[in-house]
């Protein structure tokens, strides 16, 4: 998985949300998260990647499996790092450092 951008940013001037381009395509994940999935060091990147990367999984949840998830270790970083932001009075949107 290559994530070659990321990005804060605000939709409708009001919501943050993580831009991310991961191989080539454009990735937007939200401030809603599970603090259980994240703790468990997954983050919802969507539906699109579930076929084409290894990285992502599905999680057994008591509803049933939860696909689109990866465990990336940047993708992980960079959305427990945007949710610090995104929950301070600092949040500022533009462009935000890949971790190595």
């Amino acid at each position: 998985m290559q994530v070659t951008k990321a990005r804060y940013k605000l939709v409708q001037g009001l919501y943050p949300v993580l831009e991310l381009t991961i191989n080539g395509q454009l990735v937007r994940v939200d401030y809603e998260h599970h603090p259980e999935v994240l703790k468990a060091g997954y983050v919802f990147i969507g539906d699109q990647f579930e076929d084409t990367e290894r990285e992502l999984v599905e999680i057994q949840a008591p509803s049933g499996p939860l696909p689109g998830y990866t465990r990336d270790r940047k993708v992980v970083e960079l959305y427990k790092n945007f949710l610090e932001a995104a929950g301070s009075l600092d949040y500022k949107p533009g462009l935000v450092e890949i971790p190595k």
